[in-house]
């Protein structure tokens, strides 16, 4: 159990020993910034396809002007949502907003099983036995934050986690070498660098939070 312990020792040092150079906590935190603005961008992408399919099915739904006009207009709402429902499947990465129509193809499904259609001649409207948020749920749509949300706490963890690493290979730099007012100021001014590294990581968390809170209700 000990060689283990020291073994897991030199390795945590030797990961702290590739921050000690002077330009990594830059490079460090240029990474990180890059990052941020990548998953912003990918964030927005994702709010705007969403916008996208939930404006198309507003159209879809209001073919129909009102409830009574909605009995003759339910056979095309079925039909486009159906029609997206079976849509192919694009290849994986960015999702576009077709791929998004799916999920609400597949709930409109669900929710048209619900419905109570009137007899013919009848002057009575479409109704349903159960209330469309049953189906038509972010969360069981994939239109939530899903693991996301973790991603603004998650640089500000990356960057506290590479700070201390920094910190460690600063006192390790020392080892046991007599402590003067050179080697404290020394110190001092690798440490201070280290936590550029969780600065870093805190205004990407503070930039990426109001995109996340960014909703797709259009």
């Amino acid at each position: 159990m000990e060689q283990v312990g020291l073994s897991f020792r030199e390795l945590i040092l030797a990961a702290a020993g590739l921050l000690r150079e002077e330009w990594t906590p830059g490079a460090v935190s240029l990474i990180l910034a890059a990052l941020a603005v990548v998953a912003a961008l990918a964030l927005v992408w994702r709010d705007r396809q969403r916008r996208r399919a939930l404006l198309w099915a507003r159209r879809t739904i209001c073919m129909a002007e009102d409830r009574r006009d909605f009995v003759g207009k339910v056979v095309d709402v079925h039909r486009e949502m159906t029609e997206a429902r079976d849509a192919p499947e694009g290849r994986p990465g960015f999702l576009r907003a077709s791929e998004y129509r799916r999920p609400l193809g597949v709930a409109w499904g669900e929710y048209h099983e619900t419905m109570v259609h009137p007899e013919p001649g009848s002057d009575d409207v479409v109704r349903n036995s159960l209330r469309p948020n049953a189906f038509f749920d972010a969360e069981d749509l994939g239109f939530d934050g899903g693991w996301w949300r973790i991603l603004p706490g998650l640089f500000v963890s990356v960057g506290l986690l590479l700070t201390f690493l920094g910190l460690i290979a600063a006192l390790t730099a020392i080892g046991g070498a007599e402590i003067t007012d050179d080697s404290l100021r020394e110190l001092l001014n690798a440490a201070s660098a280290k936590f550029i590294m969780s600065l870093t990581g805190l205004a990407c968390s503070i930039g990426l939070t109001p995109v996340f809170d960014r909703r797709a209700d259009p």
